[in-house]
């Protein structure tokens, strides 16, 4: 026990210093831990102190009365009150020490609240003044009591948040219905947060974000409002200048699209007339051309065959990125049914064996683009077999992370690590003209899957073969 102060009329010893309680009698330490008041009349005769009271009357203490503070079940402060000489202690006596205890420690406990509600105060007010946000506390009426300005934000550059006393919704101008119904949300214990522009004093707009919260009191009763209002004038314009790029690219898709289908008509009408007049001419002259004339002449018919399914692959690779994507349900059995139908020339000419999964699942997305997408990746399996081997397809799927992953893999040719990274790109070919294409099967491939929300890459091995896998979210 450390004494730190005491009062006395001149005629008792002070006792300030540091005691342990046990030293003057273990049970009256134990009576006092238990929240005892402890009278004592003369420390010589008394149970609890006799066999100590020479500790006690070395300090001059005869008789005392100690009263215990209990916090939390403990003892943690004493009332002592005692005299030089005998003393007996009447009831009046205890009965006024008992009531300046309570005076005591009620003070005591006003003291701390006051403290601690201070300090909780300048706590929030450091907070407030941190805070980026404009943060103001309204009454039930609407009116302003306190705000804030938010951090590196002055008054006079804001016209949205009003000052003390004001009327709180008035202020959001054009947005006031939006401050006033969320007033009444929260006046019935609701939270809301609406969007609101305002112009500073220099009349820039600006945008805000804007929560409004009930305040409760210990009932759950709204008793005052709290409203935080963010600048979202950064964010604002940023999100509105994407929607002009968004506007100025689809009308650039747009443009770029409806080029494409001049390009394709205009190309395709002068090729279809080169290679018609090649054909002609070598069907009525072929007699009389050498060998070496003739083989020209096939070739500007082959060239301008290849040139039109070029202009044909271009046009489909532009209309795959345009255009909205018609989604329905459907089972990925039908789209490789689909597929090998179309395929079905090449598939009987390379003898090529197709196996898949006969439980494909249903996905969400356009059955045309799904059919196109299959029909590529097999067509390039069966395309780039290995010579001398019976070219095998299997396409199958697995379900992983709530989408479906398909694979489609081959015992072909396969393709060297250092292209992988390339082969998804726009006219990138590995092979040479001996095996026909136009570079754009697998880029449109790609751009097929990402547009329906998958990813699509490839696993291979030189002269082992190769597998591509797409994903496709799960319907």
């Amino acid at each position: 026990m450390t004494i730190e102060s005491d009062w006395s009329d001149g005629t008792v010893p002070s006792v300030v210093g540091r005691y342990r309680l046990k030293d003057y009698g273990q049970e009256f330490a134990d009576r006092l831990n238990r929240g005892e008041l402890i009278s004592v009349s003369d420390v010589r005769t008394d149970a609890l102190t006799a066999r100590e009271s020479q500790r006690w009357e070395a300090l001059q203490i005869r008789a005392s009365i100690n009263v215990p503070l209990l916090e939390r079940g403990q003892c943690s402060a004493l009332l002592f009150i005692h005299s030089s000489t005998p003393r007996v202690w009447t009831e009046s006596d205890l009965a006024f020490v008992r009531k300046a205890v309570d005076r005591i420690w009620s003070a005591v406990a006003r003291n701390r609240a006051t403290l601690e509600l201070k300090q909780s105060e300048e706590f929030a007010r450091s907070i407030l003044a941190s805070s980026p946000d404009l943060v103001s506390v309204i009454d039930l009426g609407g009116r302003v009591i306190s705000r804030n300005h938010g951090r590196g934000t002055s008054p006079d550059t804001i016209d949205a948040e009003p000052g003390v006393g004001e009327d709180w919704a008035q202020s959001w101008g054009v947005n006031k219905e939006k401050a006033e119904a969320a007033l009444t949300e929260a006046r019935e214990g609701r939270t809301t947060r609406f969007e609101a522009s305002s112009s500073s004093s220099g009349r820039v707009p600006k945008w805000w974000e804007v929560v409004v919260a009930p305040i409760n009191d210990g009932d759950t009763k709204p008793v005052r409002i709290l409203s935080l209002a963010r600048d979202i004038t950064e964010r604002k314009r940023a999100e509105q200048e994407r929607e002009r790029l968004t506007r100025e690219l689809r009308r650039s898709n747009e443009e770029l699209l409806q080029f494409a289908h001049i390009v394709a008509h205009d190309l395709q009408s002068p090729l279809r007339g080169v290679s018609g007049f090649a054909e002609l001419v070598y069907r009525n002259a072929r007699e009389r051309l050498s060998e070496d004339d003739g083989g020209l002449l096939e070739g500007i018919v082959e060239s301008t065959q290849r040139m039109q399914r070029l202009v044909d692959s271009l046009l489909r690779y532009a209309q795959v990125g345009n255009g909205q994507i018609e989604r329905s349900r459907i089972c990925m059995n039908e789209v490789v049914n689909a597929a090998l139908q179309s395929l079905q020339v090449q598939l009987d000419e390379s003898g090529a064996e197709i196996l898949f999964d006969k439980n494909l699942p249903t996905v969400v997305g356009d059955s045309v683009q799904l059919v196109q997408l299959v029909q590529n990746l097999i067509s390039n399996a069966v395309k780039y077999a290995r010579s001398g081997v019976k070219p095998e397809v299997r396409v199958s799927f697995a379900q992983q992370n709530g989408e479906f992953v398909f694979s489609v893999a081959d015992n072909g040719q396969g393709i060297p690590v250092e292209y992988q990274a390339q082969i998804f790109q726009p006219l990138k070919r590995l092979h040479g003209a001996d095996i026909p294409g136009t570079g754009l099967g697998l880029a449109l491939c790609e751009r097929i899957v990402k547009r329906h929300g998958g990813r699509i890459w490839i696993d291979s091995e030189v002269n082992e073969g190769s597998t591509f896998y797409f994903s496709l979210p799960a319907a």
